[in-house]
């Protein structure tokens, strides 16, 4: 590079060339008594066209370093920093213990929404992030001098030995032995100083070079905070490494995007009414604790007026999740589990490490209750609270109150039980809650079938339409409120706002049922009042063969995935019926599972015609690519079915499976 640019260039006098973050070389040099700056080609020695930096990037980076302010505004840039750091190290451990811990940090995330975008987002742009953040806040100290900068300290010059014939500089085999990828800077001699030397700044060292004989005079290493400094920069800005660019480029589109979801979360759970608790008083000190165990975060609201109630009589009380049982709670005297059933048994969300929790924990002889809240429509009604119940007594001992059950967010079984409670605390607890309702929208039934009736099992297929159809995919659940109700009736979902258009249900009359059976007396014009509740474990994997099973109208949100299976996954069903429940509804459920169009079923007496391109499913050759399976399949009634395809299928064929019926009248 030296003889390139000396031959390129022989009317000007070198002093220094300097290798730049962005990886181009700049010299510095003497002409006509005027000092200037040029950048250079290392291959020709050429000075490169002069480009003038837009005035944008002097704007984003006067910006970026002090908020456009001066050195008065660096104080600014310095509390962002340290802000993004705590923000990106508390946000990864919230991130971990929704996760269940470091070992289940890279397990698929459930949900979607901005939950889940904010949390896949977290787990990919964790690193670089805190990288930025932790760069910053070094940087930051730098300018404030908390930390040195690493050049403070000028190395040592030493002098050439003698005062020989000039030599040109890439004669000397000191500088020879110098790849020019380790060079971040070259000094050159003073003209007609033969005292002076050549000095080549490294990576790691300063190194001097005579003049004349080309020895290496001394190599004097960079101090450690030099070095700091330089990876540092090199880690914040990412100037002459593209690929380090692109990504702190993305993590840096990451911010605001961070900042809307974590809004969009935040608002969402405070209008479930999962926002922040006033007066909580921290686990160390509480001598009531609240663990609440919840889906949708209905039973939050329970919990925080318990909370208060408690808090109303001077008693220090800390309301959270289930799954953030501690490892002891040392100052508790009661332990109250406010528990709801997910589903027929299931376990709902803020719950689902609670038992390994609960494994853990070290009792200090605090005293255990639950609270459980179920639907009675469930044959499990109430069953996880029933469960975390028994874990209880066996790792605590008996509850000091029994088990309470509260059907359908009863208010007034709520208040009953609060009483009791107050009788066993020895305060008297008030205690005023009502249900809020969900925001809801107008839909208005659009169809209308109803089956089974003849037979004692009536079960109504409804359509419903809106101007605005709120969002919803197959799986997901609507809350219906029947008239004059503040509490709502779950109904899975088969439709998709998206690519149906339409909202479909599947009810079946329950006898004294107050919601089932005002739906299936609906007619056509008729209109309810809806939420939507995202359903966030109950979603077909993106690409892995899916078993479905199912029982009586529990494979209603079945057919909708099945009538969206886009990615064409392998698909088996398997159905349950009820023998005393005769025929009719078993073609029923074959009717809504197997017709591709409403006005076309595909199901007859005895028989049902299925278009393997209607599921967009692939299948194996030697397996069905549907199986229905019947409880009790070896009654009369069920004479038998025939798998298909054969080995010979292909997916352009359709393939009746045949389904024999006797008749049980």
């Amino acid at each position: 590079m030296l003889r390139n640019v000396a031959e390129a260039n022989p009317e000007i006098d070198g002093e220094r060339i300097k290798r730049g973050s962005s990886g181009q070389y700049k010299l510095a040099f003497a002409q006509n008594n005027r000092r200037q700056e040029r950048f250079v080609d290392p291959a020709t020695g050429m000075f490169l066209p002069e480009r003038k930096e837009p005035a944008i990037y002097a704007f984003m980076r006067d910006l970026h370093r002090s908020f456009t302010l001066g050195e008065n505004g660096r104080i600014l840039s310095a509390i962002g920093a340290l802000a993004m750091t705590f923000l990106t190290i508390t946000g990864f451990a919230l991130f971990l213990r929704r996760m269940g811990g470091l070992r289940q940090m890279l397990t698929p995330i459930q949900g979607r929404g901005a939950d889940a975008l904010h949390s896949i987002c977290g787990r990919v742009l964790f690193v670089p992030l805190l990288i930025t953040a932790v760069t910053a806040l070094w940087l930051s100290a730098v300018t404030f001098d908390i930390v040195p900068a690493g050049s403070g300290r000028a190395p040592a010059y030493p002098e050439s030995i003698e005062e020989l014939d000039a030599v040109a500089p890439w004669d000397l085999h000191g500088l020879q032995s110098l790849a020019l990828a380790d060079v971040d800077e070259v000094v050159f001699p003073i003209p007609d100083d033969w005292f002076d030397v050549w000095a080549v700044k490294t990576d790691t060292a300063y190194i001097f070079v005579d003049q004349f004989a080309g020895d290496e005079l001394s190599r004097d290493p960079l101090p450690v905070s030099g070095l700091i400094m330089g990876y540092i920069t090199l880690l914040h800005t990412a100037e002459g490494i593209w690929p380090w660019a692109i990504v702190l480029f993305i993590s840096s589109l990451g911010v605001p995007f961070f900042a809307v979801t974590g809004i969009m979360v935040w608002w969402r759970n405070r209008s479930q009414g999962r926002g922040r608790i006033q007066n909580n008083a921290s686990i160390g000190a509480a001598k009531v604790v609240i663990l609440v165990g919840s889906e949708g975060n209905a039973t939050w609201g329970f919990g925080k007026a318990l909370h208060a109630a408690f808090h109303a009589h001077g008693w220090p009380v800390r309301l959270g999740a289930m799954n953030e049982l501690r490892r002891e709670l040392p100052t508790a005297e009661y332990l109250l589990i406010l528990a709801s059933t997910y589903g027929d048994g299931d376990v709902p969300k803020s719950a689902s490490r609670f038992l390994n929790a609960l494994a853990r924990f070290r009792s200090n002889g605090a005293a255990h209750a639950t609270l459980a809240f179920g639907d009675k429509a469930f044959p499990d009604f109430c069953g996880y609270a029933h469960r975390a119940d028994a874990a209880l007594t066996a790792k605590l001992g008996n509850p000091f109150m029994p088990v309470f059950d509260i059907d359908k967010q009863s208010a007034q079984s709520f208040r009953d039980w609060c009483g009791k409670l107050s009788d066993e605390v020895g305060v008297q607890l008030d205690v005023h809650y009502d249900p809020k309702r969900s925001k809801t929208q107008t839909l208005h039934l659009v169809r209308r079938e109803i089956f089974g009736a003849s037979v004692g099992a009536t079960t109504a297929v409804l359509r419903f339409k809106a101007k605005k159809l709120p969002a919803h995919r197959p799986g997901d659940l609507v809350e219906i409120y029947p008239p004059n109700s503040t509490v709502p009736r779950l109904y899975s979902l088969g439709s998709s706002s998206h690519a149906d258009g339409f909202l479909e249900i599947v009810v079946r009359r329950i006898e004294g049922g107050e919601c089932s059976g005002w739906l299936c007396d609906l007619e056509n014009g008729d209109e309810i009042e809806v939420s939507i509740t995202r359903n966030e474990r109950f979603q077909l994997p993106r690409r892995r063969p899916v078993v479905l099973i199912g029982a009586g109208t529990g494979i209603a949100p079945f057919t909708g995935m099945i009538r969206h299976n886009e990615p064409r996954r392998s698909v088996d069903l398997y159905w349950g019926g009820d023998t005393r429940k005769r025929t009719r509804f078993m073609q029923l459920t074959l009717m809504i599972g197997c017709r591709p169009d409403a006005s076309k079923p595909l199901v007859r007496r005895g028989r049902a015609a299925i278009k393997v391109l209607t599921f967009k499913t692939s299948f194996a050759a030697t397996a069905p690519v549907l199986s229905i399976v019947c409880n009790q399949a070896q009654r009369s009634w069920f004479a038998g079915a025939q798998q298909w395809p054969p080995q010979s299928a292909t997916k352009s064929t359709f393939w009746p499976l045949k389904l024999g019926f006797r008749s049980l009248n």
